[in-house]
């Protein structure tokens, strides 16, 4: 019997990351603070230059008042804890029973408070300025798990069966409020009234598994491993709420072979053949996205009702929610063969792995329907399917082994290809895809596109013209159509966001008591939208305007252009890098301090240094950008970090 039990207990304190980018574009030649009363004494645009008067919109905000006029805090306290049992069978040593049941429980509260005067919040009602939001999440996820194992040997051959059924239940909730404050001097900073609609939420979803494996291993070089899965989610209807997850696994262990005795170097040498198909339900919209219902509406939608006397009552409408009943899981087979290899006693060692994925039934948030088919334009659907190719090789190396002296080298290399193979749900037939991903600004354009035949998320973009000295254009783009006009039919596919290949090495020397290492990787054929430069332009309308004077980054001196052009594909630029994560230099001693009657101090000194190194031809401040979206001007940190390690 094990136990196991953490409790957790987090204070927070939270910036406003609005600041960052606040610093970058608030005009740098403004004081920080001035002499006015009306925002707390910062700087702020206002319509007239008056520090006192009429607050410019959409002017950006001070970004020192950001993060000095706000008090954002929150609480967490967590648990996380499991009894396993295992229980051999007294009368049957082969057979075991292993139940498992868990809990991983979290509990936030939160509150953030803004000055009535901060200039971010500031509201011409004296009783609706500044904020205080409120917020509570509770998430409770349980676990049931238990599975019996037989395992025998008999005749050089061995076998393991193993049956078992899970259950896990995901429940949450949560509130929110955000009130107005007053900026009144005999009642400053209490709430006045509620800023929208409280949201409380509530719910929950289950996921049931019944699952067996069968491994089988004959005179220790043929395996065979089958598995067998039946998963329920509670998120699809009942009739497509199971799903049945085959796999098989066969391994040949050839060095065992007699041919390959005589090759006295090769430690190891394994083919591996495998099938299987594995689902998913993780939709991240909702829980019961298959089913309608009914909801109050929004933004204070209401309906009026006449008694006799002609007397009008109010009353909030009700309408159902968008559903998908024939919603199912998800589904990826994937073929695979592979090889280990080893030799000289496994000094080099290593694997290489050929695989095809197909995926159907992809689930994708924001399915466009036709018009009167349901209550909502977009709905969660299955929309197609995919194909991903791949290729993957690994080699570990110990060059030097010795008594002072030892090496250790590592390296691997991933190639991948996917592409969208089909695609159910598209705005109408002429259509090229499913358009998504905002380039962010004002007026901000979609920028990716799923589309047959390219990868999922490419970038779909205008295709620059250049003048003879190999400069942009401003807003001119090639007719790709032949049409005689630039138009949205225009747009191609351009690149995309992951990478062609990847690759990882570390290596490590240790002299007697030194050791000196360091690990990295590489990224090749990835490129980003640089979404900080195609926001950029040196025009008067985008540094004046509202009023206000704006900061612009240097890349808009790299074009010149006057207004922003978002949708133009200079800005999909390589993103391929080379990166070197972690140096360190250690040095492990022994018997320090040691006496007569004591043994001494045993432990490691070091020094480490993370993100030391990056090597790219991309523009931005960094291209390791999730999902290959550049809008945020916070770079990672290099970071030193000197540490001891002491046993005693």
């Amino acid at each position: 019997m094990n136990l196991n039990a953490k409790g957790i207990y987090i204070k927070n304190q939270f910036a406003d990351t609005g600041a960052v980018v606040g610093a970058v574009s608030f005009d740098p030649t403004k004081p920080v603070k001035n002499d006015n009363n009306k925002f707390g004494g910062y700087f702020t645009w206002t319509t007239d230059n008056d520090p006192n008067g009429t607050k410019a919109s959409s002017a950006g905000v001070n970004p020192v008042s950001l993060l000095e006029m706000t008090d954002d805090q929150s609480k967490v306290k967590s648990f996380i804890g499991n009894a396993q049992f295992d229980y051999k069978v007294h009368f049957l040593p082969d057979l075991r029973l292993n139940l498992n049941v868990g809990m991983d429980y979290t509990k936030s509260d939160g509150d953030k408070y803004v000055d009535p005067t901060a200039p971010g919040s500031y509201g011409e009602d004296p009783l609706k300025s500044g904020s205080n939001y409120l917020y509570f999440y509770e998430r409770r996820n349980t676990l049931l798990d238990f599975y019996a194992q037989y395992s025998k040997d008999f005749a050089k051959q061995h076998f393991d069966v193993m049956a078992g059924y899970s259950y896990q239940k995901y429940h949450y909730e949560s509130n929110k409020e955000t009130w107005y404050l007053s900026r009144n001097e005999e009642n400053f900073g209490e709430r006045t009234s509620m800023n929208g609609d409280q949201q409380p939420a509530e719910s929950q979803y289950v996921l049931l598994s019944f699952y067996g494996r069968l491994n089988y291993t004959a005179w220790d070089k043929y395996l065979l491993t089958f598995t067998l899965r039946d998963d329920a989610s509670s998120r699809f209807a009942k009739n497509n709420r199971w799903g049945l997850f085959p796999s098989v696994a066969l391994g040949w262990k050839m060095n065992e072979e007699a041919f390959l005795k005589k090759f006295k170097d090769l430690s190891e040498l394994k083919l591996r053949l495998g099938w299987g198909i594995t689902g998913q339900q993780d939709i991240q919209q909702g829980d019961y996205p298959y089913m309608s219902f009914w909801r109050y509406g929004q933004g204070g939608a209401m309906y009026p009702i006449y008694d006799e006397s002609g007397n009008v009552k109010w009353v909030n409408v009700v309408s159902p929610s968008a559903s998908s009943p024939d919603l199912k899981w998800e589904q990826t087979t994937t073929y695979n063969v592979g090889i280990d290899y080893g030799f000289f006693n496994n000094r080099i060692n290593g694997s290489a792995d050929f695989y095809i994925r197909d995926t159907k039934d992809l689930i994708n948030v924001e399915v466009n329907v036709p018009a009167g088919t349901d209550f909502a334009e977009y709905v969660v659907a299955n929309i197609g399917s995919l194909k991903n190719t791949g290729f993957e090789f690994a080699i570990n190396a110990k060059p030097i082994v010795s008594s002072t002296w030892n090496w250790d080298l590592g390296f691997n290399v991933a190639w991948n290809k996917t592409e969208i193979t089909k695609l159910d749900y598209n705005d109408n037939s002429d259509s090229p895809g499913k358009r998504f991903e905002s380039t962010g600004g004002d007026g901000g354009k979609t920028i990716k596109i799923h589309s047959v035949g390219y990868a999922p998320g490419t970038y779909y973009v205008f295709e620059q013209v250049y003048d003879k000295n190999g400069n942009p254009m401003e807003g001119v783009y090639v007719d790709r159509n032949g049409d005689g006009e630039v138009t949205e039919k225009d747009l191609y596919q351009y690149h995309k966001p992951t990478a062609d290949v990847i690759m990882g090495f570390n290596s490590k020397v240790s002299y007697k008591n030194w050791d000196f290492g360091f690990n990295g990787r590489a990224s090749i054929g990835n490129y980003n939208y640089n979404g900080i430069a195609a926001n950029a332009a040196i025009g008067t309308s985008a540094i004046f305007s509202n009023s206000a004077l704006s900061n612009q980054p240097k890349a808009a001196f790299r074009t010149n252009f006057q207004e922003r052009q978002r949708q133009s594909d200079y800005y999909i630029q390589n993103a391929s890098f080379l990166k070197i994560d972690n140096i360190t230099l250690g040095y492990s001693f022994e018997n320090f301090l040691q006496g007569a009657k004591y043994h001494g101090l045993s432990g490691r000194l070091y020094a480490t240094v993370q993100n030391p190194i990056t090597i790219t031809p991309y523009d931005g401040l960094d291209p390791e950008v999730d999902g290959g979206m550049d809008r945020q001007v916070y770079p990672r940190p290099i970071s030193v970090l000197f540490g001891v390690n002491i046993n005693f």
